[in-house]
């Protein structure tokens, strides 16, 4: 029989790969409903709920009442000839069902989501609250990654098919199907407070229940069962698909909230007592606390304390942990395992480490808490391996840039979103960004702060004109002058909701817990052509003993300095060079090696000497009785003083006071260092030789404050010289803040919906030197390249006594462990002749191997190769020792 019911199960929405079998639309629409309506239900995380609550500013029962009724409506655009005739197969079923087409376009470009806002305002059954509208508009629009269109051209495309009535007709059967099975309810429909943020995360919520409820192994065709035993089916495998990919896995702690409980076995410092101090009322709303204290003073621990007290107003303990590194990533990943386990008692296997590199070092970083006994089983992880679902994860540790992308103009940035909605998020090492990367972070506030999350930032060194566009680009309202206040170390907490409490902004003053670390400060001048007197001074500090640590500003500088020492240096002096360009597991062996003698509970070696570049700023928690640095911004210069007399620990009596070398080429015919190209900025390098030059002694924390605001001060300077190097710093800055701004999206505007902005979008697969790519920092171009040594049909992996087939695809296990031996380059001359490979170079290993796609051979011979021609000419050499090492042609 040709029923109504009958026609609306005919028309398909999913189908197998071959196009032979087909799921029913209506079925599809229902299953991601059903989708909704779990995530919004009991037994998983509340955050979801809370979320959308908080955009469309109404309670969880009329979310749970409208939400999956209006993801029901966002393939409503399938319901057309357009769509229905994109499958040659299932056309023709159709058409042999007495179905008509009309008139389409050969070349018609009209997706379902564009068709779906063209034709949803006739399909309904009754008027919606024009700021709802616009929202289900725009998801329907944007919920597969892109909300830019051009409205004219499509209306247009739109009007030149001729659609027979009959679809129009089975349009408004399937919403009122809809609304028969998922709307029963006499509540209001919501009408959205910030049009924006309602956008966003209904969008990114609609992408996340579509891409559960589209999971063939969960919701296979079944256009053979009726829809009356269709619909308590489907309720059964949306259940079984939120469960599957580990949505049900608890995510809400009974630990306490006091610090001194949460951490028992040692006295909470100052700093990490104030957690307790907050008040309550400014956490109950999204809330921003920044946190400024030297390195030390615990502040990773009152990131947590303060994140449990949120957790427990909020009923979540989801959290994101964001860093400025892959290295600081890693090791924090542990601690956040750890934590989980130890105090939050949920599963560690919860947390997701989040990287570009993640998938090659996550499994080995993943701590083992679970033997002798443990029946449960593995929580389900793949699902969210993709960077666009990763963050969904309940929780996370993984670098800054993830959480950038959410602002970013890419593809499916409001599924980041989402996964960041609601949560804690803690951002590290916020004086370690730049310009560009600043201006992306005061949009990320803004949009964590409209989607209901509470932000965590920690900083050894803020300057304060930051530290107030950060606060205001939370709050969204210009804050009282008190948020100025000078006092160090510091804690400033503002509520993102002035409603909540008149009192809105809450500083407090605890203590350092090393109230005055004297540190002597000298300065050393050795240029590179004196690297070996360098390496004999190095070794007079430890004669009688002791570790020292040198960090330099170049990777060339110090595999030149390490050369040196291990030329002069005597059997019994531990020897290390940390820097970036060694293969990536090579650099991961050698970061453990530090932990395993220079950390906190580290086996020290009697004399130790340590080369590194600013890797060791934050990746490691690592101490040195002595500390050298090549002149750096004074906030680098104090984050590496932090590396020095670290941890409490017995040192000898050559070693009893902290001493801090700063070396410093001068000009020779001045007082000052020369004005040149460098990887810092000259201004500041010129106020921060100002500071070291006329001082003998650092007390910190005393001094860290009157430092930084010296050496970033926003005053135009007196002096000529300077100030044109003040000028050429604001103009670089003006730059990199339009760079941004280009990139970013819309703020999360209450009366103007961010996604019609019009602007490109840009492509996180695109490679880095693209105008289009997506770029979470400025920098030169670079390029993954794996060292190898070609032997006819198969190569080496150099130094390795490993081989490769050249000749096709690779086993996944043989790519990652290609991939591990990578080594990342941003040296122009290497970048240009690498990327500039014919195919045969590059071979089919690399082009039919997925993991390999972004990556480059660099091929050696006899660990050597000359890259380039003429005067730009460079000899490539891998050392054992060394690294990768680049030397000019003469």
């Amino acid at each position: 029989m040709n029923t109504p019911e009958t026609r609306l199960l005919q028309l398909w929405g999913k189908t197998t790969r071959d196009g032979s079998q087909y799921h029913p639309a209506l079925y599809h629409l229902l299953d991601v409903a059903n989708v909704a309506r779990h995530l919004l239900g009991s037994g998983v995380s509340p955050r979801w709920s809370q979320v959308l609550a908080h955009a469309f500013g109404c309670d969880h029962p009329a979310i749970a009442a409208w939400v999956p009724w209006l993801v029901a409506l966002h393939d409503i655009g399938k319901v057309s000839a357009v769509f229905q005739a994109q499958s040659e197969l299932q056309r023709l079923r159709l058409q042999a069902a007495g179905f008509t087409f009309g008139r389409i376009p050969t070349r018609t470009q009209l997706h379902h989501t564009v068709i779906g806002r063209m034709v949803l305002p006739d399909a309904l059954d009754r008027d919606l609250p024009p700021t709802l509208a616009t929202v289900l508009l725009a998801m329907i629009g944007g919920h597969h990654g892109v909300y830019n269109r051009d409205e004219s051209r499509d209306r247009r495309n739109w009007q030149r098919c001729r659609e027979p009535q009959l679809w129009a007709d089975l349009r408004r059967a399937t919403v009122n199907e809809l609304t028969r099975l998922l709307l029963a309810t006499d509540r209001p429909a919501p009408t959205p407070v910030n049009l924006s943020v309602a956008i966003a995360t209904l969008t990114g919520f609609t992408i996340l229940c579509d891409w559960l409820g589209s999971a063939e192994r969960c919701f296979p065709a079944s256009a053979h069962i009726p829809l009356a035993q269709y619909i308590n089916l489907s309720q059964q495998r949306a259940a079984h698909s939120v469960a599957a990919v580990g949505f049900s896995a608890p995510v809400k702690s009974s630990a306490p909230t006091s610090f001194a409980t949460l951490f028992p076995g040692f006295t909470p410092r100052p700093l990490q007592a104030a957690a307790d101090e907050i008040a309550t009322t400014l956490l109950q709303a999204p809330s921003l606390t920044v946190i400024e204290a030297p390195t030390g003073e615990g502040k990773t621990e009152f990131a947590l304390a303060l994140a449990r007290r949120i957790a427990a107003l909020r009923g979540t303990d989801e959290l994101y942990v964001a860093l400025p590194t892959m290295a600081t990533s890693n090791a924090m990943f542990g601690r956040i395992q750890h934590h989980l386990y130890e105090r939050l008692k949920l599963d560690p296997r919860a947390v997701r480490l989040i990287h570009g590199q993640d998938f090659l070092v996550a499994d080995s970083l993943q701590l083992d808490f679970l033997n002798g006994g443990d029946d449960r089983q593995p929580l389900p992880g793949a699902w969210f391996a993709p960077k666009k679902r990763a963050l969904l994860a309940p929780f996370g540790v993984g670098t800054v840039d993830q959480a950038l992308q959410t602002v970013l103009h890419t593809r499916h940035h409001a599924l980041r979103l989402i996964g960041l909605a609601g949560k804690v998020v803690i951002l590290d090492e916020v004086h370690a960004y730049d310009a560009y990367m600043t201006a992306i972070i005061e949009r990320l506030l803004a949009w964590l702060r409209a989607c209901g999350a509470s932000v965590i930032l920690l900083s050894a060194t803020l300057p304060l004109a930051r530290r107030r566009r950060l606060l205001t680009a939370f709050a969204g309202r210009t804050l009282p002058a008190g948020a100025d206040d000078l006092s160090y170390p510091s804690l400033i907490t503002v509520c993102g909701d002035a409603t909540i409490t008149p009192d809105t902004v809450q500083q407090l003053k605890p203590a350092a817990h090393n109230p005055d670390k004297a540190t002597h400060l000298r300065r050393l001048q050795f240029a590179d052509y004196q690297m070996k007197q360098a390496a004999h001074w190095l070794l007079s500090q430890v004669r009688a003993g002791g570790c020292i640590c040198w960090m330099a500003n170049t990777v060339q500088r110090a595999q030149t300095l390490f050369a040196a020492l291990r030329d002069l240096a005597p059997a019994d002096v531990d020897l290390t060079l940390l820097h970036a360009r060694f293969p990536m597991e090579e650099r991961q062996q050698r970061e453990t090696g530090l932990l395993a003698r220079y950390g906190k509970d580290g086996a020290r070696p009697q004399r130790g000497i340590v080369i590194s570049t600013q890797l060791l700023e934050q990746s490691l928690d690592v101490d040195f009785d002595v500390m050298v640095t090549d002149l750096a911004p004074i906030d680098l210069i104090l984050q590496r003083e932090g590396r020095l007399q670290r941890h409490m620990r017995m040192r000898s009596a050559a070693h009893a006071t902290p001493w801090l070398y700063v070396n410093a080429v001068l000009d020779p015919d001045h007082d000052s260092i020369p004005m040149h190209d460098r990887i810092y900025d000259d201004y500041i390098m010129q106020r921060t030789w100002q500071i070291v030059r006329g001082r003998s002694t650092l007390h910190l924390p005393a001094d860290y404050r009157p430092l930084i605001e010296f050496v970033y001060d926003e005053t135009p300077p007196d002096d000529p010289v300077l100030r044109d190097a003040f000028d050429n710093l604001q103009r670089a800055r003006r730059t990199h803040q339009e760079e941004a701004a280009w990139r970013i999206i819309g703020p999360p505007h209450p009366e103007q919906p961010f996604c019609e902005m019009g602007t490109p979008l840009f492509d996180a697969e695109a490679t880095a030197d693209e105008w289009l790519a997506v770029r979470t920092r400025l920098g030169r171009a670079s390029v993954t390249a794996i060292p190898l040594e070609r032997n006819g049909e198969q190569a080496r992996l150099v130094p390795l006594d490993e081989t490769v087939d050249l000749t096709g695809l690779a086993a996944h296990d043989m790519q990652l462990r290609l991939l591990k031996r990578g080594i990342q380059i941003s040296q122009p001359t290497v970048v240009a002749a690498l990327t500039g490979q014919c195919a045969t170079e590059r071979t089919p290993l690399f082009s039919q191997s997925p993991l390999l796609a972004h990556c480059q051979p660099l091929w050696l011979h006899e660990n050597a190769a000359v890259l380039g021609s003429g005067e730009t000419a460079i000899t490539v050499r891998l050392d054992a020792h060394l690294g990768l090492c680049f030397e000019r042609q003469e």
